[in-house]
């Protein structure tokens, strides 16, 4: 575990890469005319070896690498996004047949050129290069002489030929995590249980005989078995942070009918396979022997690399990125929620998603990278940052703030997080847990459980497992790395919502303001259901003819209530949380 790199001194480094020198082949734009949720035209242009996808879940991030898989050729995204029954892909209405273009480097032309993959209308799923056109605002192809170039035909430039590589960090699971905690429900625990001890007899026998060939019922159910070589093994230990003697990998199916890893890890005088092991200990060992193995040239895509590190295994893991992009010229281009790996990266490195106003994914111009940590829900240092779920529960948060003292008013910094309160509960509450971040939620009271939480310090170990499934129950979100099984992520997270997310005392902002326009009787009626509370302030605006815009009810809410704020029980209601907030934060300093 020798590995010490220096971060800056690669990125400035690879920094001077150029297309053709040395980096042939580099994709430099994409454009979606019509593809997915993308909003129509999003371009991205890719002007260093490495970028850094960042934004809310949902914002297109998974989309865009499902495309750039497809761009070489011999690939196709339909591996990705198929048309089933339930999920059917429309032939793009107004916009036309799915597509995308890109631009990629050809070294004999000391250029870039356009190619275009269309999802066929004839063939289901079937992606194929087609030619330009001015429509699409592609430029027309140049006459030349000789047409039989391996890049081109006589209408169109072709896809470029590279090795694509890519790894969902998101689903690496072993072979005992995905036997055990995605069960048969046919089957019982305990016939589940007798199913592993028999599969592990067998993977025992496999690993202490270096048995490369292995069959269950007349088919074969071992596929790779061996050491991790010395480069490999180095850089597992250098990311991790831990000296490692030796890792033996082993792909197998015998647990259950799925083809999935195993890693037996030998430290010092402890060795254990992955049924012990941390989740972010294999999806490392599956990175480091794929890019080890990865050619010279190749496009690499990786979604959510930071999954199950922590911050310092996630720089390292940067780290050797950028050298495995110094030493054999690949191009990366990663998915992520990680302030920690935005943060180390230039400018030009980072691309912003986020949602327009009709729910489409959009790409937008980050002058810096801290407009990516302020999407995440980075926390500025030294200031209680709270969120809230949306511009007008801003307004009412705002109120609440003016009665409190100056000193007390500066302390705080509200965040608007994009897509509400799911993106909060399922994605920045889990990256400020995971980074330790000293910050608060406030959320509509549509959101408030109205039970206490469980807590996960008077659980028994068995109650902690399906903690996962019971906040689901209570919240409907699935959050990052929370799940069934996974006591410690489900325990922290529950620690903190209890401690750090409080709810608006109405439905919603709307029915604050609804209240203080007709009068809290009038307004009963809508005063539990969010969707009758909002139409209901729409109807009341209307009747006295007030404008019903999103930037005219936060100017409504301000004239409305403003006056009677030291009165209005809602805004007191969030002085007094504020006050909580404030107290716990001061605490921690």
């Amino acid at each position: 575990m020798a590995k010490n790199l220096d971060i800056p001194a690669l990125l400035n480094t690879i920094g001077g890469y150029k297309p053709g020198a040395p980096l042939d082949k580099f994709i430099g734009e994409a454009i979606f005319p019509s593809f997915k949720n993308l909003e129509p035209g999003t371009r991205i242009v890719f002007d260093f070896p490495l970028t850094a996808l960042v934004g809310a879940n949902g914002s297109g991030k998974s989309s865009i690498l499902h495309a750039l898989w497809g761009m070489p050729r011999g690939s196709s995204t339909a591996r990705f996004w198929f048309s089933t029954a339930v999920d059917p892909i429309s032939d793009g209405g107004d916009n036309g047949l799915p597509r995308y273009i890109y631009k990629h480097w050809v070294r004999e032309l000391n250029g870039y050129v356009e190619t275009k993959k269309v999802r066929g209308a004839r063939r289901a799923d079937y992606w194929e290069p087609a030619r330009a056109l001015k429509s699409d605002g592609m430029n027309p192809m140049p006459t030349m002489i000789d047409r039989d170039r391996p890049f081109r035909s006589s209408s169109r430039w072709n896809p470029t030929v590279r090795d694509v590589r890519y790894i969902n960090f998101k689903c690496e699971f072993s072979a005992f995590d995905r036997f055990f905690y995605f069960p048969d429900r046919s089957q019982t625990h305990q016939q589940r249980l007798s199913e592993i001890l028999k599969g592990a007899k067998r993977l025992a026998r496999v690993i202490d005989g270096d048995r490369q060939t292995y069959s269950t019922g007349g088919h074969p159910a071992v596929f790779e078995n061996r050491e991790l070589d010395p480069e490999e093994l180095g850089w597992v230990s250098y990311i991790l942070g831990r000296e490692y003697q030796s890792a033996r990998y082993v792909l197998h199916r015998l647990y259950g009918l799925v083809e999935a890893p195993t890693v037996v890890f030998q430290r010092a005088n402890l060795t254990y396979s992955e049924a012990f092991a941390g989740s972010g200990e294999l999806a490392v060992v599956r990175a480091v022997i794929e890019l080890c193995a990865t050619p010279n040239l190749s496009l690499v895509l990786l979604d959510e690399p930071e999954t199950s590190l922590h911050p310092g295994a996630q720089e390292r893991l940067l780290g050797f990125l950028l050298e495995m992009i110094r030493t054999k010229h690949l191009q990366i281009v990663l998915s992520t929620h990680s302030p920690t790996l935005v943060n180390l990266l230039p400018k030009k490195a980072v691309k912003v998603l986020e949602e327009n106003q009709l729910g489409q994914a959009r790409v937008v111009d980050a002058s810096h990278p801290q407009v990516a940590f302020n999407r995440l829900g980075y926390v500025a240092h030294g200031k209680l940052t709270l969120a809230v779920e949306d511009e007008l529960l801003r307004s009412l948060v705002e109120m609440a703030m003016r009665m409190l003292d100056p000193g007390e008013q500066q302390a705080i910094e509200l965040y608007v997080p994009p897509a509400g309160a799911d993106n909060i509960l399922t994605s920045v509450v889990p990256t400020w847990l995971s980074d330790k971040r000293d910050a608060y939620v406030i959320i509509d009271g549509d959101q408030d459980p109205k039970v206490p939480l469980p807590d996960p310090d008077n659980m028994t170990p068995a109650e902690r497992k399906k903690l996962g499934g019971r906040i689901y129950e209570l919240f409907k979100v699935k959050p990052l790395h929370v799940k069934d099984g996974h006591e410690e992520p489900a325990s922290s997270y529950v620690k903190w919502l209890s401690r750090r997310v409080r709810y608006l005392s109405a439905v919603c902002p709307e029915q604050v303001l609804l209240e203080a326009l007709v009068g809290e009787e009038k307004a009963a009626p809508s005063a539990d259901n969010n969707k009758l509370a909002k139409e209901a302030l729409i109807s009341a605006l209307m009747t006295d003819g007030h404008p019903t815009t999103a930037d005219a009810l936060k100017v409504a809410t301000t004239f409305i209530i403003k006056n009677g704020g030291v009165k209005n029980k809602h805004i007191l209601h969030l002085k007094g949380i504020l006050q909580e907030f404030l107290a716990d934060h001061s605490n921690q300093q």
